[in-house]
């Protein structure tokens, strides 16, 4: 049975959570279960399923985008997290490292257009869950990655701060898939 995952956003990121969420759900193996509210009314049965989603969850995502900087809901969230001893990890995405702001900036925040700290991101929340990360979620990780950064260069606005290094990503892609037929290769098995 998988593990629930709540991931906290602002809702005009609701596509990017989309991706997120479906990304993990995929790179785990079905084994972590993400929940994000992507549509809804405001009201008491919203305020009522976030607090019991967050209730029922192993740990929290928190997405960081120029969008919810200031979003005081999201600060809620953090907070009910909190309260019940949740694991938070944020990651983030056409915003500055040193724009996060408390509670999160004492957090290891984790950039969502570098691969190499996408990589650290699944591996710390695969360690929560006690799932291990294998050479065989590379691709779908990569895949995560590039929805991720298709979807928020074309999401219409014009808050694209902090540009990924397209040319690096590819050549961390490509350096590592030499990687991994390298391995084959010389050791017939991957890693």
């Amino acid at each position: 049975m998988p593990k629930k995952l709540f991931i906290s956003h602002y809702s005009r990121d609701k596509a990017l959570a989309a991706i997120l969420s479906e990304a993990i759900f995929r790179i785990s193996h079905q084994r972590i279960l993400c929940w994000t509210y992507l549509d809804g009314e405001a009201g008491n049965k919203w305020e009522e399923e976030i607090k019991s989603q967050l209730f029922s969850s192993h740990a929290m995502i928190v997405l960081i985008t120029p969008q919810n900087m200031d979003n005081w809901w999201i600060g809620i969230e953090i907070g009910i997290a909190l309260g019940l001893n949740k694991p938070i990890i944020p990651v983030y995405l056409h915003v500055k490292q040193e724009e996060i702001r408390e509670p999160l900036k004492s957090y290891t925040c984790y950039p969502l257009h570098d691969y190499p700290s996408c990589i650290k991101f699944i591996s710390k929340l695969f360690g929560l869950f006690r799932i291990n990360y294998d050479a065989g979620m590379e691709f779908l990780l990569q895949r995560m990655m590039m929805d991720l950064l298709s979807a928020a260069q074309f999401d219409g606005q014009d808050c694209c701060r902090v540009q990924p290094d397209i040319d690096q990503v590819i050549k961390d892609i490509k350096d590592r898939l030499d990687g991994l037929a390298n391995d084959l290769r010389y050791n017939g098995q991957p890693g």
